[in-house]
């Protein structure tokens, strides 16, 4: 989905825009370059915030109802 929403768009500003407020936004991603930013570090950036968030603050983990 990243990569189609936010990699190969039609506009040309996104991808760039989507690296860096990863980098800005997640743990482990700080030290990346905004344009170097693969999607599997993403990946694995959203999941490290979602055990920090689960145990500093307690968040419940969550599923999709189906």
């Amino acid at each position: 989905w990243w990569q189609a929403a936010y990699l190969a768009p039609v506009d040309p500003l996104l991808p760039g825009r989507f690296a860096q407020e990863a980098c800005a936004s997640l743990p482990g991603l700080s030290g990346t370059t905004a344009d170097a930013a693969p999607v599997d570090a993403v990946l694995a950036a959203v999941g490290l915030q979602r055990l920090r968030l689960h145990h500093d603050q307690q968040v419940p983990e969550w599923t999709a109802a189906l």
